[in-house]
This record gives C-alpha cells, structure tokens and sequence, in this order.
C-alpha cells in the first residue's frame, strides 16, 4: 500500500517537474536599460532591451529613445559578434522612412539603416534568433555620421540551449529522489 502511494507521489511530482520546466520555457527571459552617450552631436540615448522566448525562439525588442542632440540618428546597430543567425528583424510600426529592415542573416551586425530619430522620439527594433543572450553585454550604436553614441545592451550568444539538457537535468533529479527513498525504507 504505501509503496503504491509512493509511486503516486513521484509520478505527481514528475509531472509537475515537466510542467514547470514548459512554462518556464514561455516569457521574458532577460531585460536591460542602459544609457548610450556620444560624441559629436548625438549626446544620448536610452535603450530599454527585452528578451522573451516562445517555442524556442528568442525575440529580441528594443525601444531606442534619442534623449539629446541636434542631429538625427539614421543608423542604428547592435552588434552580433558570433555572428549568429537572426531572423524577422522589423521596427514596428513600419515605415520606410522610419529605418529599412536588416536582411535575415548572419552578419557581424543587426543594422536598421536610411532613418530618422530626431531628439525626444522613440523607435522600436526587433529581429528573433534561436540564441540566448549572453550573459555579458554588447555594444549598441546609434550613428549620425561623424556623431555616435555607445552603450551596452543585450545581444545574442554563441549558444543554442539544448531542451534535452534540461531534461536530462529533470531525470536525475527524480532519479535521485527515487534513490533516496529506497535506501530510506
């Protein structure tokens, strides 16, 4: 009998393991403001970054905010220094004349270019990847010919999580648990 409840129990706890592993899979995962100051005349910026998953796939959202300066920036760019691939970059609502659109690809930068932010308005930028983000920064630039302003922001890493590690790590875990009250009996 209390063997039979025993089992009960660690398969309700199995299941609540793989429940919790899926939900944590969904949301944001990483968010970031920081200040991107210059030289020349774009004086500064603020970048607010968020990172969310779904399904696998990393959405990576900006919100650049050209706090001071008097000349437009035309150029923004974050830099991809693994060069991972990245795809559906976008800057919603689009506009032509509101920054085109990056290629998908795999460049050493994702590059929204032929823009206009002028000082007090905000843009939003997006592309998604299949990379978490790195646990250090990247550089983020907006540019106005001679003028840039730099600051660090979240970027895409060098890795593809693997699900089956986690997984594997949700295994060992009742696995574990199992032993554990075997030798207790």
């Amino acid at each position: 009998m209390m063997l039979k409840s025993l089992k009960k129990t660690a398969a309700l706890a199995l299941v609540l393991l793989l429940a919790l592993c899926v939900c944590a899979s969904a949301g944001i995962v990483a968010q970031k403001t920081s200040t991107l100051t210059g030289s020349g005349n774009v004086k500064q910026l603020t970048c607010d970054a968020v990172v969310s998953l779904d399904a696998g796939v990393y959405t990576y959202s900006y919100t650049l905010t050209y706090d001071l300066g008097p000349d437009a920036v035309h150029i923004y760019k974050v830099q991809n220094p693994n060069y991972s691939a990245y795809f559906d970059a976008d800057n919603t609502p689009y506009d032509a004349s509101k920054f085109d659109n990056p290629a998908d690809g795999n460049s050493g930068w994702v590059a929204w270019l032929n823009g206009e932010l002028i000082e007090g308005e905000s843009r939003a930028f997006s592309y998604q990847s299949f990379y978490a983000p790195m646990e250090i920064d990247v550089y983020c630039y907006a540019v106005d010919g001679g003028s840039a302003a730099i600051g660090k922001t979240l970027g895409m890493g060098d890795m593809i999580p693997e699900p089956s590690s986690l997984m594997a790590l949700v295994f060992g875990i009742v696995g574990t648990g199992s032993l554990i009250i075997r030798r207790r009996k």
